[in-house]
């Protein structure tokens, strides 16, 4: 009986955020995703559902005129763009919710692309999600010889963006890959020590 409740609730959810989408009202359709995510603990349901919401081409009413552009040439692979639209959707846009499934999408567009820059966060956001096997090959296509302190600096940023929860996921895993001998995790911990120190 409990779980049929939970499920209608899902669903329930999921129906006014589509329907919110429908009549672009995008503000409010964010606040039933972001309802969904607490109502399930099953991160694979929600990727369709944060890729619906974040992905497209289309304007979307009450979007600010400069994301419009690029969500719009972000999806359509502009370089540019799909950084700043990874990092929209990393973040929060404009004070809402984070959608890691998005993020992942489009840091994975990037990485297919040959944009070394978006291995280290692809590896991070599919730690994140629990997707090891992704993580891992990602964190394997960085050179550890390229490692430097900007990379560290990147990390750094990426962890005060994202919050403290999200920052521990991520800083966790990776220093499970550095205990476990990973020299790409390894050196990255050795940078981020030598920026704490002002070395």
């Amino acid at each position: 009986m409990l779980m049929a409740r939970a499920a209608g609730r899902w669903l329930f959810a999921l129906a006014l955020a589509l329907r919110m989408m429908l009549l672009h009202r995008r503000e409010e359709a964010g606040r039933w995703f972001a309802r969904l995510v607490r109502l399930t603990d099953r991160p694979e349901l929600l990727g369709g559902v944060a890729l619906y919401y974040g992905k497209g081409i289309a304007p979307v009413a009450g979007e600010n005129e400069v994301a419009s552009e690029v969500r719009r040439l972000g999806w359509l692979g502009e370089k540019n763009a799909m950084q700043y639209l990874a990092l929209m959707y990393d973040f929060g846009e404009r004070g809402s919710e984070r959608f890691p499934q998005a993020v992942r999408a489009v840091y994975a567009m990037m990485a297919e692309q040959g944009m070394d820059e978006a291995f280290l966060p692809l590896a991070l956001v599919c730690a994140e999600l629990g997707d090891g096997a992704c993580a891992r090959r990602w964190l394997a296509r960085i050179d550890p010889d390229a490692v430097t302190s900007q990379d560290a600096g990147e990390l750094a940023r990426m962890c005060v963006a994202t919050g403290p929860d999200v920052c521990c996921k991520r800083l966790g895993w990776l220093a499970s890959r550095a205990k476990s001998g990973d020299k790409v995790a390894r050196v990255l911990f050795e940078q981020v020590s030598g920026l704490a120190s002002g070395r």
